[in-house]
């Protein structure tokens, strides 16, 4: 089983598995937004969103992951929040954007 269906299986409940791990990781991931610059954001490795109630809602962001499942939880989320984002299911190693498309990158716990 490759890295992919594993993710996929576990996107759902990837919220309760990494709860008692919050307490570490969510300050990191709040410090890691608080570093943005410009309003055009690209994160790589966006998963399930636990990123996205820290940024801006001002901000313009852009989420790339590789897992399909992860990203619908993190479209749901961003609605959720009001955020002006886009997802795509996306390789970090290409990414389909021209050069210059974003003023900041973020990536947490990739």
């Amino acid at each position: 089983m490759s890295f992919r269906e594993k993710y996929a299986r576990i996107a759902e409940h990837y919220e309760t598995l990494e709860r008692p791990l919050d307490r570490y990781f969510c300050p990191l991931r709040r410090k890691a937004i608080s570093f943005i610059e410009g309003k055009r954001v690209l994160e790589v490795g966006v998963g399930v969103g636990k990123t996205l109630k820290y940024y801006p809602r001002d901000v313009e962001l852009c989420g790339i992951d590789a897992v399909p499942r992860a990203l619908e939880i993190a479209r749901r989320k961003a609605r959720e929040l009001g955020l002006n984002a886009c997802f795509r299911e996306a390789d970090v190693e290409r990414l389909p954007f021209p050069e210059g498309s974003f003023d900041t990158v973020v990536s947490s716990f990739v």
